[in-house]
């Protein structure tokens, strides 16, 4: 977090990580990092690409949410913005992801992206249902549910 950063409003986060989900067609995992990265004006032609394969609970294994994996990474940057010394941004980054994997847990039923959407998105089935509404009526509400508990993470790494 750069000095001048004050306190993120967490639904502007989760507005533009939707922003990235919905209107962009990016992943959860790719939308959650944007939309933290934004929050934190880290500008990088590897974003979003390097969350591209947490999609889906890790590659479509219906593993953690693409949309905790983001956060995560999201975290980490805002760790390596905040200290340069790799032990402090350890000490920063590794309880906030724990915390918002616990909060996310709590608030979705589950960090598993296969419970949270109720698909095998191993299957063909499941894919199509996946694009049929449930990205819509499901994914959305977790995009911006993770993105709004990071939000709350940056801000308590911005008062360490």
């Amino acid at each position: 977090m750069t000095e001048e950063t004050k306190r993120i409003d967490p639904e502007h986060v989760a507005q533009r990580a939707k922003y990235y989900f919905v209107e962009q067609g990016r992943s959860c995992s790719e939308a959650c990092l944007m939309g933290g990265a934004e929050a934190l004006g880290v500008e990088s032609p590897l974003l979003p690409g390097i969350a591209v394969g947490f999609a889906g609970g890790f590659g479509m294994q219906g593993d953690v949410c693409g949309a905790v994996a983001g956060c995560a990474m999201a975290l980490s940057l805002a760790a390596a913005q905040k200290a340069n010394a790799y032990p402090q941004q350890k000490a920063l980054a590794v309880p906030a992801t724990g915390r918002l994997y616990r909060k996310f847990a709590e608030q979705c039923g589950s960090v598993r992206c296969a419970d949270v959407c109720g698909l095998d998105l191993t299957t063909q089935d499941g894919i199509a249902k996946l694009m049929s509404g449930v990205r819509d009526d499901k994914c959305t509400p977790a995009v911006a549910k993770a993105a709004r508990l990071l939000a709350e993470e940056f801000n308590q790494m911005a008062v360490l």
